[in-house]
């Protein structure tokens, strides 16, 4: 079936199968930054000695990553993944594939403003989704869940979502646009999310 699998609450260095379905590994617990490598099947902190408290583990069969709350890094498989890199600046990659990859964000503070913004790689328009769904467009209004976020291309707007052609990971041989949103109708950006080698995205790259 479709399993949920807490990483980091045994000792380490733990194996985990997903087998059928489609499968989620969830790191909230690490201590520090991990690498979770969906093509090598490993997950690791970033820092020696184990600062994140995750050893080592291996992952077979797993299609989407949940990581913590630091500056990780996830790479997806050449399945169709769902990655969400929670708190931290995280560099996000889909994977040298044309099938679609969802990068999930569920609050602003999950990927914030100027140099503190996620990085996605291997954003394939028409076919890869950026899934602000869980992202409040007006957090002004008293009525009650999640407003939708509109997109207004590149121009700001207003509780929107909107972006502009800029450098995000200092290769200025490669083209990049960074994604704004408002979300307290001053239009201006209260979270950004850095897409890297990517000259455009329309309505339809997008859950709002």
């Amino acid at each position: 079936g479709d399993d949920l699998i807490i990483g980091g609450d045994g000792k380490g260095n733990d194996k985990y199968i997903g087998g059928i379905g489609t499968d989620t590994v969830k790191y909230t617990s690490a201590t520090a930054a991990i690498t979770v490598d969906l093509v090598k099947g490993k997950a690791t902190s970033m820092a020696g000695k184990d600062a994140a408290k995750i050893g080592t583990d291996t992952l077979s069969g797993i299609e989407n990553v949940i990581a913590g709350n630091y500056n990780d890094i996830i790479k997806g498989s050449t399945a169709s993944n769902v990655l969400t890199g929670g708190l931290g600046t995280d560099s996000l990659y889909g994977g040298a594939d044309k099938v679609r990859d969802v990068f999930d964000f569920n609050a602003i503070a999950e990927s914030k403003t100027g140099t503190a913004r996620d990085k996605v790689y291997d954003f394939v328009t028409k076919i890869d989704k950026l899934d602000l769904s869980g992202i409040d467009a007006n957090t002004a209004t008293a009525k009650a869940g999640d407003q939708a976020s509109l997109f207004n291309t590149t121009t700001a707007k207003a509780n929107s979502v909107w972006y502009k052609v800029a450098d995000v990971d200092g290769n200025t041989a490669t083209k990049d646009i960074i994604v704004y949103g408002d979300v307290n109708g001053d239009a201006k950006s209260d979270f950004e999310i850095g897409l890297v080698g990517v000259t455009s995205i329309a309505t339809t790259d997008f859950v709002l």
